[in-house]
């Protein structure tokens, strides 16, 4: 039998047979990979279900409650006066009783003109602010004093340098902490305000120096007297600045500059408060070790300013000429008061746009470029920190809100009156017949009265009380009339 070999024929069923082949296996490589993606998602969805059953038992038979803080009063509301606050044109000098005592518990008065042994120098209203600290308390008996010093990063390298000057420094402290009126005394702790040891002509060796000075300063004040400090909210200068874990469990709290994230420095646009960064540096501390009662979150009342270079590029990261123009009253490049702004936004003549990113307001007015805390920015920062169960808010500063409520054209005050209202801080009524009154004698009660009746008005929960009557009423029902007398018509 003869055998015919067609050579093409082969090669031609023998491609049938290979495109049958690949066919065969592709189907089956399709449907190896469908079946397993079947699989998998059925696996994902009963572990889903299984894990969802699982959470509604547990809660099922879980008796405790969850409860949200937000309404919860904020531990503490800290208010920073300076010590020779003055001001240009009507933004005038600035005395802690033109505030309402309900709308900080604690108020830091601070100085800035001190020697390098801690003496400060005399100050032409120290003696008249000191005796407004107490008239605030006559009305809140519970509102708190710190002495405040806040110098610059050199002097404060000098005075940490050995411990001697240390030794000297916290005498000379805690001999002006002791001031009295009367024999009334005035403050309750210390607060120190160095940013930021380590730079700007602090050596790095001052991170450990800072943390003797701190410890030294409490063996010697004890429990009994308050110990605060300001800290930076830049994790980059935290490591280089703080033994953090160590300030941690010696100060009282910690007041963490949660601003000046940007400026003009930085050759562009960026809000210096934005409440991403906020977040960020608060997260960073609690992750180091810092307890979350002793972090105290900084809200600034003043504006950072930028000059753009092409007004029609005003995004975040925009590129600037420099710094915002001087404020009509502050007279400060870059910084415009929360007063200045609310003039701004209520100038019908302007034409300016209002955005808000990452959390907060920004306002450009033609080529510059304003970002500032708004009212709205500001509860939702302390709602934040009532939260996360945090130490508290303070404020820098009052003097940068509107004392007379003409700028905003509102009460007086209205930042920090938000402020203390989403706090959630008592007012006075609570306080009438539930506190007694410390013990003053006639020299000293007649000096506050003189105080108090050169005051025009007295505002509480909006309403304004003529020649501060709802003080004088509150201070007839505690002290004798036969003090008054003589400055009250009687």
């Amino acid at each position: 039998m003869t055998f015919n070999f067609d050579r093409k024929s082969f090669s031609h069923e023998k491609k049938k047979v290979y495109v049958w082949f690949s066919v065969v296996r592709l189907s089956q490589v399709k449907k190896t990979f469908f079946s397993r993606f079947i699989k998998l998602i059925m696996l994902t969805t009963w572990m889903g279900i299984i894990k969802w059953l699982f959470v509604f038992t547990f809660m099922a038979s879980c008796s405790c409650e969850v409860t949200s803080n937000t309404d919860a009063p904020c531990k503490r509301v800290v208010c920073y006066f300076k010590g020779q606050e003055r001001g240009v044109g009507i933004w005038t000098i600035l005395i802690p009783f033109q505030i309402n005592a309900f709308y900080c518990t604690h108020i830091i008065y601070y100085f800035t003109n001190i020697d390098n042994n801690g003496k400060i120098y005399p100050t032409q209203y120290r003696n008249h602010n000191f005796v407004s600290l107490l008239a605030l308390r006559m009305i809140n008996p519970e509102l708190k004093f710190l002495l405040g010093y806040n110098m610059g990063s050199k002097q404060f390298s000098k005075m940490v340098a050995t411990r001697e000057k240390r030794k000297v420094f916290a005498s000379h402290a805690i001999r002006e902490m002791g001031a009295y009126i009367g024999n009334t005394l005035i403050f309750d702790g210390l607060d120190f305000v160095w940013l930021y040891p380590g730079f700007r002509g602090s050596p790095r060796s001052d991170k450990k120096r800072f943390t003797y000075f701190i410890q030294e300063l409490r063996n010697r004040l004890g429990s009994y007297y308050i110990l605060s400090a300001q800290i930076s909210a830049m994790p980059f200068r935290i490591r280089v600045a703080y033994e953090i874990k160590t300030l941690n469990s010696i100060l009282d709290f910690m007041n963490v500059v949660t601003y000046d994230y940007h400026g003009s420095w930085d050759g562009e646009t960026g809000h210096h408060a934005s409440y991403s960064g906020m977040k960020w540096s608060i997260h960073y501390l609690v992750r180091q070790g810092v307890s979350r009662d002793k972090l105290v979150i900084g809200l600034p009342l003043y504006a950072r300013t930028f000059t753009l270079r092409n007004v029609s590029k005003y995004h975040p990261g925009a590129p600037i000429i420099g710094a915002g123009r001087k404020g009509k009253y502050t007279r400060m490049s870059g910084v415009l008061a929360y007063f200045e702004v609310c003039e701004l936004l209520l100038n019908n003549s302007l034409k300016y746009k209002i955005m808000v990113k990452q959390g907060s307001a920004i306002l450009v007015n033609d080529d510059q470029w304003i970002g500032y805390e708004s009212l709205e920015s500001l509860t939702r920062k302390v709602r934040y920190v009532q939260d996360g169960q945090f130490g508290g808010v303070y404020v820098w500063r009052p003097s940068f809100d509107d004392a007379s409520g003409d700028f905003c054209r509102t009460r007086k005050f209205p930042a920090l009156k938000q402020i203390a209202k989403a706090c959630g801080l008592q007012d006075i009524r609570y306080f009438i017949d539930r506190h007694p009154i410390p013990e003053f004698n006639a020299d000293t009660i007649i000096r506050l009265t003189e105080l108090i009746l050169t005051l025009n008005s007295f505002e509480f929960n909006g309403h304004r009380h003529q020649n501060g009557s709802i003080v004088r009423q509150f201070i007839h029902g505690h002290l004798e009339i036969k003090f008054f007398s003589q400055y009250d018509g009687h």
